[in-house]
This record gives C-alpha cells, structure tokens and sequence, in this order.
C-alpha cells in the first residue's frame, strides 16, 4: 500500500486541468458574450425600427381619413405629394405620400402609394410602403341609411345574397318556422348593423343584437338562434349566414350617407359659369381632353343608351310635342365618323365632308331646319354625364365606364324604363370586368311604370346604383322605388351590382282578404353581386371616408429625399392588388 502523501500528487494535477478547462470555457463564453448581446441589440433595434415605420403608415392613413372626412385640411391637399414626419420613443420616421395619377385627376376613388423610413441618429434601418385605396359605397352588396324597423329581410330557400350588407338601424329578419330544420344560409357576405335589439322582457344587451319573425309572431326565443339564456346555437346561425354567428355585428358604428353630393355639375363642365339654356353640352377645349363630362340642362324625357359601330352612343330625348328636341351623343372610341358637307361644326359651315377620327365626342344637337349642327370635343369624357332635372325614362347598353347622375340636392330622379345592360356582359350572366360600368346616381331612382310587369319575363339591370342622401337636418331621404307599386301587376327584378339607399321601402304590396292571401303587386328583388364593380366603381360614384390597405410591404432601406415625380404611382385604382 502507497503512503497518503505518495497519491496527493495526482490532485494537484486534477485540480489544475480543471482549471486550466474552465479558465477556457469562461475566455469562449466572454468572447460570445459580445455576439449575443449585439444580436440581441440588433434584434430590439430592428424590432423597435419595424414599430416605427408601422407608425409612420397609420400615422399617414389616419391623416388621410381625417382630410378625406372633412376634420382637417382640405382635399385639395390630396391632389399633391407631401411628407410628414413624427417620432416613436427615440425613433424618427419620415413619410412620403404620393396620389396616384388618376387621384390628381380628381378621380374621386382616390389611390396613395406611402413610403415610411425609420430613422435612429438620422441613419435609416427600415423601410416600409403600404398601398391604400378609398372606400366606396360600391363595396356593398345593399347599404341602408335608415332602415324602417317594420322592415325584413324575407328569406325564402331560393334567396343568395353575396356581398356584404350594411343598415344604419336594427336588422331585421324574417323566416317561416320550419327554417331552422330546412333552411340554407341567405348571407353569404357579412351583415352589419348600427342598432341593438333587446326583445322585450330582456336585460339591455341580451342576444344579437337583430330582430327575428316568424309567421307565427312567436316574441319568444324558440325560433331565434340563440337560446333562453341569449347564448348562440351555432347550427342555427349556419341556417343564417355561411359564416355563422361571426358573420353577424351589430350596434357597429353608424356609416353616413353624404348629406351633399359632390359638385358634380363643375366635375362635368369645368370651373366656367354653366350654360343655362336647355338641352346637352360638352366643353370643346382642347386643354380638358378627357377631363370633362356631359352636361344636361332640364328634364329629360327619355334617355337611351345603344353601341353603334363599336362605339357608345345616347339619345337624350327634351320636350314633347311641337317642343321636342333630340340630342345625339356619340363617343368615338371604336369607329371614326363623317360630318357630311352643309353640316355645322363648332358653329363653322363645313364646305366638304369631314373624317373624325377616334378620340373625340361628338354631340349631334336638333337639326336647324335642314342643317345639321355639331359640336365636337377631344377626348372621351371623364365618364360623368350630369342632368340637372329629372330624367323620366332610361335604357339601353351601356359601353365605357359611366356614371348617369342627376341634381340630388333638388330632388330629381332618374327613372327607369327598360332594360340596362351591358355591352360587354350576355343577357342574364354575371360581369366578369368593369369597361362597361354603370352608376346611376339620383334623389330617387325609380322603376316606371313603362316596365312590363312579367315575373317570367325580369327586368335585368346592369348598374350600381345610389340613391338618396342624408340631408342637413340629419335626416335620411329618398330611395330605390317601384311606381304604382299597388297596382300594374307584379313583376321581377335583377340588379347586377350595388344598391345604395337611404331608406328602406318594400318594393312590393301583399294584400291579404280576412287572413287569406290573395295577392301582390310590385317587384321582386334579386340583388347579384358585382365583386369587380365593388374594387373599382364607377366614376365618381359617392365614397367613404375610410382607406383600404391593398399591400404591405418592407423593402430595401433607403433615405427619404423629398417627394419626386418618379415616386409617383400610376395605378389609377387598377394594377393595384387587392384584398
């Protein structure tokens, strides 16, 4: 056996290896030390950079909507780059905004490309662009702007409403009472609502929020979708809406109804003094080539839309009798034309036949005995035809992208008289683009009594439509309307679009003789969504004041010089993607 002291040796030497391998061990850890704690301070800083930037974007679009509702600035401030600056805990961030070319145009749908640059110590790390675009009433399948409460929505098993719904006030539905074993979901989009309905007997806030009917009038809670208790039962809801309860919000903030629409008088004619004399006019300018609008002074009795030779053409009928006069309005975006010779040009005689090219319009105004008179602009139009009275029949194919508007402010209507439809769309199919849109726009747009009333035989509209206002007393006026809705037969309806309306008034009257149906007279509804018409709607159809965001995206970083031209996007509400 070894002596104690023989082995202490051996000790010492364990002793120093580990040391000797710890000492190691704490040099690598102190040499990572500093890696980790630059990655993590690169990883806060990116972290606090992306805060920033974000900041910088909803500072931009909160701007944007105030100026777009009238709190702040004016809207000419949107017609022009700008930059904004602001600060995020020891961030700077820079904005650049910039309309689209279509927006500088005044085109009402307006387009804005923002760039945000995230600064620390003047030295850019991050750079975010976002792609917004404005709101329109077109989104919607069917907005209300107050909505009688003895009004439903009737289902029926054949009923298939698309496109989201909006009603300022209480939604109500209605069902027969076997709906909830054999019914199919109505709503395929979302259904908003600004009201709350508590059923009587119930504490506030109990339910949904919507009002519900059965033939029966049960009050109750047996035929609703949710239980005694207000508690949702999901299956009775998926007989409601293909999204289930989600798909239904209520008391949802208001969304207004403009209470003055547009001047949409100088968007058609220009800043001059308007001609007061009646019938059509057109600027000729050559500096406002596709700027400018139709101008229709009066009341129209008749208004027929028609593509001739490719190219889109209206017959606006005024007075009647020894007093009528025709009005020819030809765009020449196909074909050209020929002005025969002894005909007036711009109020010159022309000596010799006269070959118009495309790229112009040509207004044919009544004859002057045997002459023929026209007036010939540059340019397309900007799309906006305004009629400063009520126009009492209109129909037709449409071509190019329309907007047929009259003076709302004095209570003038647009009237119904036939089919509308399209020259780019068959008779009874879904539209697939938005070259040949219509938007009618009036205090009420009503269907005439011209109209043949002929469930198997339905009226097919092709437009989207907005009709009635909010008025400056807060008041909400005008609507889609059915004349003689009590009489005349009944008939059927389709609406390939959008429809706008500040009240909401039943197209058609059930008459019942001691508890038996006997009857109706009116129109049945069918409202088919648009969904291309809803991301690009017709000129100078009314807007929201709110943004939607079309892309989000990070790219390489850079410094924000001062706005420049080439930043400016031209997407003109078209390249953009949507979402």
């Amino acid at each position: 056996m070894r002596p104690r002291h023989a082995r202490r040796g051996s000790i010492v030497l364990l002793s120093i290896f580990f040391l000797v391998t710890l000492f190691f061990l704490a040099t690598a850890l102190l040499q990572l030390m500093p890696v980790e704690l630059n990655a993590a301070r690169w990883a806060r800083m990116n972290q606090e950079a992306s805060y920033a930037a974000d900041a910088g974007i909803t500072e931009a679009i909160t701007w944007l909507e105030e100026v777009l509702a009238g709190n702040q600035g004016r809207l000419s401030d949107l017609l022009e780059d700008s930059r904004k600056e602001g600060s995020f805990g020891g961030w700077k961030w820079v904005v650049n905004i910039y309309p689209d070319q279509q927006t500088k145009l005044h085109n009402p749908v307006r387009v804005f490309r923002i760039t945000s640059v995230a600064k620390l110590n003047d030295q850019p790390y991050r750079r975010i662009v976002a792609e917004v675009r404005q709101n329109s009433f077109a989104q919607y399948l069917s907005f209300i702007g107050f909505s009688n409460t003895k009004a439903y929505w009737m289902f029926n098993r054949n009923l298939k409403l698309e496109g989201p719904i909006h009603v300022n006030g209480i939604a109500s539905f209605g069902y027969d009472d076997k709906w909830f074993q054999t019914g199919i979901p109505p709503f395929e989009g979302t259904y908003t609502a600004s009201g709350f309905y508590t059923p009587p007997g119930k504490p506030e806030g109990f339910g949904d929020g919507a009002r519900y009917f059965t033939k029966e009038g049960n009050p109750n809670t047996s035929n609703t979708p949710y239980n005694e208790d207000g508690v949702p039962i999901p299956e009775r809801y998926d007989r409601i809406f293909t999204r289930g309860r989600e798909a239904l919000k209520t008391g949802v903030r208001e969304r207004e109804m403009p209470s003055v629409s547009r001047d949409l008088a100088k968007e058609a004619w220009g800043e001059t003094p308007l001609p007061m004399d009646q019938g059509v006019h057109i600027d000729t300018s050559s500096s406002q080539a596709n700027k400018k609008g139709i101008l229709i002074q009066g009341d129209v009795e008749s208004m027929q839309l028609s593509v001739v030779q490719g190219n889109s053409v209206m017959t606006v009928v005024q007075g009647s009798g020894d007093a009528k006069k025709e009005t020819r309005v030809t765009i020449l975006s196909e074909n050209g034309m020929t002005l025969p010779a002894g005909s007036e040009e711009n109020g010159v005689p022309l000596a010799r036949d006269k070959i118009l090219g495309t790229g112009n319009t040509v207004v044919q105004k009544p004859d002057v005995g045997d002459k023929k008179v026209f007036v010939v602009a540059p340019g397309l139009t900007n799309g906006l035809v305004y009629c400063t009275g009520t126009i009492h029949g209109l129909q037709g194919q449409n071509k190019g992208r329309r907007t047929i508007a009259v003076d709302v402010e004095n209570n003038k209507d647009i009237v119904i008289s036939g089919n509308l439809t399209r020259q780019d769309t068959p008779i009874g199919e879904k539209p697939a683009g938005t070259d040949d849109l219509l938007g009618l726009l009036g205090m009420n747009v009503r269907i005439g009594t011209a109209v043949e009333r002929d469930r198997n035989n339905p009226l097919h509209l092709y437009c989207t439509v907005f009709a009635g206002r909010k008025n400056p007393n807060g008041e909400y006026e005008g609507s889609f309307l059915i004349d003689s809705r009590d009489s005349l037969g009944f008939g059927k309806f389709i609406l390939y679009g959008s429809l706008v309306r500040a009240q909401d008034i039943n197209w058609q009257t059930v008459w019942v003789d001691n508890g038996l149906y006997v009857g109706s007279t009116g129109f049945a509804g069918a409202l088919k969504y648009d969904s291309a018409a809803a991301a690009n709607p017709p000129p100078f159809f009314p807007t929201i004041p709110s943004l939607q965001i079309l892309s989000w995206r990070e790219e390489p970083c850079r410094d924000e010089s001062l706005p420049t031209a080439s930043e400016s996007p031209d997407v003109g509400g078209k390249a953009l993607p949507t979402t």
